[in-house]
């Protein structure tokens, strides 16, 4: 992956059992990935229909999808 970023940018790797230290997710918690995975989705395809290489952020503020 590395060389892949011609040097743009680090590669880590990560164990995913050290990031899952809370416990099993709630309803809650499933429905949040959901949304913030569809918005994701949602906002690559219309930047790809844009033709626009930016980056953007996905999260929620105020109980909103930004």
């Amino acid at each position: 992956m590395e060389a892949e970023g011609h040097g743009l940018f680090d590669v880590r790797s990560i164990i995913l059992g050290h990031l899952q230290r809370g416990g099993v997710p709630s309803a809650f918690d499933r429905i949040q990935g959901t949304r913030l995975g569809l918005a994701a989705t949602q906002q690559v395809m219309a930047d790809m229909d844009a033709g626009s290489a930016g980056v953007n952020v996905i999260g929620i503020q105020r109980g909103e999808l930004r």
